[in-house]
């Protein structure tokens, strides 16, 4: 649980410079999304074991400009390449 925090919290931080140059300073667009992963569901008591799979949560999809904050649950990652030609 430690190692997964301290890598969020990296992340977090890694997000907010590219956010601050590229959405900020050079008033472009910032997407973010993420395949399935695993640290939203680290542990299955079901079966008293760490869950190691990627879980079939949605897929969150962010588009940041400086004027607004777009969030999109995607069917799946095969949608990404669409909304960003689409948004262009």
């Amino acid at each position: 649980l430690d190692a997964t925090i301290a890598a969020i919290e990296f992340l977090d931080e890694q997000l907010g410079k590219l956010y601050e140059e590229v959405v900020i300073k050079q008033c472009g667009t910032m997407y973010i999304t993420a395949d399935h992963g695993n640290a939203e569901t680290m542990f299955d008591p079901k079966n008293n074991q760490f869950c190691t799979s990627h879980t079939d949560n949605p897929v969150p999809f962010y588009a940041l400009t400086n004027k607004k904050v777009e969030k999109t649950e995607l069917i799946g990652l095969a949608d990404v390449a669409n909304l960003i030609l689409k948004n262009m």
